[in-house]
């Protein structure tokens, strides 16, 4: 892959765009068939990053350190693929050393929402060291209307209602993990994983009660 004159300079991310049957979005979600719940593999053992952070690792990866990918479609009970779409398994060159990677990544939409994610990567021989840090804030702004006319009285009295909901989400997410090739056979990885979510919602409603032409509440 790394040799591919069409993937030269480019990340693995971009790269596994062009493999039959894989298909990368724009936020470097990977995906088999159409089927989301893919497992990525290194070398044969698990990337060295949390799931969400998958697409950031694979984007901060060049190409030219990857020797081929096997896609398993079918992966036999030895890789514990329940509910798994398939298995991606990125074979890098023999003479590769990770060495330290890293990426970061930022957005934002027009109601103020934004989010973030860094990725640090460290490795050498059989050891790799990961810690992945992402921040997502979310706000969601509605309003509304509400006229009402009590006829059955005399005089008639009127209601006129309007409201505004603003909300906001907030998420973060840190992970830390190693892994230590033993032997051909043995991995031996360890790992941490720390979430905070919190929120909050503001409303504000304004009523006008009218009873005839005079001013209740």
């Amino acid at each position: 892959l790394g040799d591919d004159p069409l993937t030269s300079g480019v990340s693995t991310s971009q790269a596994l765009e062009t493999i039959p049957s894989v298909e990368v979005d724009l936020d470097g979600n990977v995906s088999l068939r159409g089927n989301g719940n893919v497992v990525i593999l290194v070398d044969g053992r698990p990337a060295p990053v949390g799931r969400d952070f998958v697409g950031v690792y694979l984007q901060s990866l060049p190409a030219d350190a990857v020797e081929r990918v096997e896609v398993i479609p079918n992966p036999s009970a030895a890789y514990e693929p329940d509910g798994s779409g398939g298995i991606l398994n990125i074979v890098l060159k023999d003479d590769t050393e990770l060495g330290v990677g890293g990426a970061v990544t930022l957005g934002g939409d027009s109601q103020g929402g934004y989010d973030a994610t860094g990725l640090l990567t460290f490795g050498r021989g059989p050891l790799r060291l990961s810690g992945t840090a992402g921040l997502r804030q979310n706000e969601r702004a509605s309003d509304g209307d509400r006229f009402r006319i009590n006829r059955f009285l005399d005089p008639e009295t009127t209601l006129d209602q309007a409201s505004v909901d603003t909300r906001t989400r907030t998420s973060g997410l840190l992970n830390l993990s190693a892994d230590y090739a033993a032997t051909d056979r043995t991995t031996l990885v360890a790992s941490t994983q720390l979430g905070l979510r919190g929120g909050s919602s503001t409303e504000t409603n304004s009523t006008l009660a009218l009873l005839g032409s005079d001013v209740l509440a």
